[in-house]
């Protein structure tokens, strides 16, 4: 969809410091865009009334993400609340078993290549450093709340056996697991 937008909606003051700037996935502009899309196709009377206004509030936003932008900038907008809500909750039914790049971005409702980027955006990690250390923070838990061999918390944490859970555990935290188990009791 392309919406022109006359230039008397821009603050005159601010027209020249407009800077081009590309943005991906704002969700104020695309609710924006999506009302003046529903206006136009359902050829509501007095539309202007009612687009006018919506017009101005998209002249408004862009003049707000101009602002904030360095010019010819990519801004990557990050995942909405209920995304990373979504997310969490994948993972953590998850953990057990091997989770793919493909199920977190489904999970999301966002292509693979989307996901990668706007989940770095939201939360400075990779895809897959989040998943070991929430595997990680698991291994935790298990090892403070119970008793099971540290074989056991590996597999319960998605770790293919327990070096492996020993290796990433003593890499994220600076010791090992039994380490971590004496240190806790």
């Amino acid at each position: 969809m392309q919406i022109y937008l006359r230039s008397e909606l821009f603050d005159s003051a601010r027209k020249d410091q407009l800077t081009p700037t590309l943005v991906e996935n704002d969700a104020i502009l695309q609710h924006l865009a999506t009302s003046i899309e529903l206006a136009l196709c359902e050829q509501m009377a007095n539309s202007a009334l009612f687009v006018d206004p919506i017009a101005r509030a998209l002249a408004n936003r862009i003049s707000a993400i101009s602002a904030c932008s360095k010019p010819w900038q990519v801004r990557v907008a990050g995942l909405a609340e209920h995304q990373l809500k979504r997310l969490r909750d994948f993972v953590d039914t998850n953990l057990e078993s091997e989770i793919r790049l493909e199920s977190m971005a489904s999970a999301c409702g966002l292509s693979t290549k989307s996901f990668i980027r706007i989940f770095k955006a939201s939360t400075g990690k990779s895809p897959y450093q989040y998943v070991i250390a929430a595997r990680i923070e698991r291994a935790k838990r298990l090892i403070e709340e119970e008793q099971e061999g540290l074989a056991e918390v590996a597999l319960r944490c998605g770790f293919s056996h327990q070096e492996h859970l020993t290796r990433v555990f003593r890499r994220l935290t600076g010791q090992t697991p039994g380490q971590y188990r004496r240190n806790v009791n």
